[in-house]
């Protein structure tokens, strides 16, 4: 994902993007990942409480 952006940026021979990216981009990828994180653990405790009752 960063890949493609800075891909574009250098492309775009902007200045100001890549630092604003690379400033957001890193958060948004860590946001993301806990989402996705807790949206699996919350799946699992779901199944398995599904199972137990």
């Amino acid at each position: 994902m960063s890949y493609v952006v800075k891909r574009k940026c250098s492309h775009c021979g902007s200045k100001m993007k890549p630092k604003v990216q690379g400033k957001f981009y890193p958060r948004m990828e860590k946001f993301v990942s806990f989402v996705v994180c807790f949206a699996g653990i919350m799946a699992l405790v779901y199944f398995f409480i599904d199972l137990w009752l």
